[in-house]
């Protein structure tokens, strides 16, 4: 999840799992090391690093990822909110 602010400035909600809670759900190879790249890549793109938000795994709950998501909706943002999803 990408966000600009009015004053520029870049916003990413990064998430990366691969083993999930429920084992009704297929592992996800690679999802933290690409979730971890795309971290990187995103920096190099202009986002600060402050502005980037990565989860990881055990890290990203479902009520961590709706905060997060929260957080970052809740700024003062224009109307270009971008979804991308690995």
């Amino acid at each position: 999840m990408f966000n600009e602010g009015l004053n520029g400035e870049k916003f990413a909600l990064v998430i990366g799992i691969e083993t999930y809670l429920d084992s009704g759900m297929n592992p996800v190879r690679h999802a933290e090391a690409d979730a971890e790249g795309f971290t990187e890549a995103v920096r190099l793109h202009g986002f600060e690093a402050k502005n980037i938000q990565l989860l990881l795994s055990s890290a990203a709950t479902k009520a961590v990822i709706l905060s997060a998501m929260l957080c970052l909706l809740t700024r003062e943002f224009n109307e270009q909110l971008k979804l991308y999803r690995l």
